[in-house]
């Protein structure tokens, strides 16, 4: 074996030196190129005592390849070959030199490295661009949730008969008797308690949140309504206030008050109206 070496080792290149990536173009540290190398073995004992008294220094068997990367998580590969290599410097081999060394492929004997297979940033971005699109599927948001609950017979006519819109439109408070009885009733459809709790809860917050927002709506206008003067508008939209907010409701009794006195008003105006017209 070894007077095979020498005429082999004859035909290897000068020693090469690694294009560290500090050294590629690009801006440093951030990203960059260049070449790298892992070890992936060491040749047999025999072969490498003898390329040791060839060369000069021991070596050891390397894979080396360009790379692309961000800082230091490579997100691409390319031009990987085995070498024999030392410190930043290697050897280039051909096949069959490395067939006369090992009595073998070197791809047989070592294989690649797994990072040059699979380099991390873009095993990373994969994994990101599969949570991505999976992630919203096995763990919906909240509006997503509410979307199908909404489309689900059995839930949306329990959370109309637990907060009807029929008698007041703007109902945001409800039993919890209703609430408790409306979970019953999932179970006995085979929903689990707790998640059939989980998903009322949801609407009825949804329902109350969107009804409170139109009743906020509703007060800015008539608001509006009192700084330019506009009564009847004004009137109107109480009367949509009166007629949506259960008696219950903290904010009746003064919208209620707060019609009637503009009511009598608009009656005092129109009587006094109808005097003056009489008089001419």
């Amino acid at each position: 074996m070894h007077r095979m070496l020498i005429p082999l080792l004859s035909l290897f290149l000068l020693a090469v030196p690694l294009e560290s990536a500090a050294n590629a173009r690009g801006i440093p540290i951030i990203w960059g190129h260049g070449e790298t190398v892992s070890q992936v073995g060491e040749l047999p004992p025999d072969v490498t005592e003898a390329v040791a008294s060839e060369l000069g220094q021991n070596v050891s068997v390397g894979f080396v390849y360009d790379r692309f990367h961000i800082y230091y998580a490579d997100i691409w590969t390319w031009n990987g070959r085995h070498v024999l290599f030392h410190g930043d410097q290697y050897w280039s081999v051909d096949d069959s030199q490395w067939e006369s060394m090992l009595g073998d492929s070197v791809e047989s004997q070592y294989g690649k490295p797994l990072l040059y297979r699979f380099p991390l940033g873009s095993t990373l971005l994969a994994v990101a661009i599969v949570l991505w699109t999976v992630f919203p599927r096995v763990f919906p948001s909240d509006e997503a949730k509410l979307q199908k609950l909404f489309k689900d017979a059995r839930y949306t006519k329990l959370v109309e008969k637990i907060l009807p819109s029929d008698d007041h439109a703007l109902r945001t408070q409800f039993r919890q008797e209703d609430v408790d009885s409306a979970v019953a009733d999932l179970i006995s459809q085979g929903i689990p308690e707790p998640k059939g709790r989980r998903n009322l809860d949801l609407m009825l917050t949804a329902v109350c949140a969107a009804r409170e927002s139109r009743i906020s709506e509703l007060f800015i206008v008539e608001q509006q309504c009192a700084a330019i003067g506009s009564a009847a508008q004004r009137i109107a939209t109480l009367e949509q206030l009166v007629a949506a907010l259960p008696v219950s409701d903290p904010r009746y009794q003064q919208t209620a008050q707060l019609l009637s006195k503009l009511r009598e008003d608009a009656d005092r105006a129109a009587v006094a109206g109808e005097d003056t017209t009489a008089e001419v």
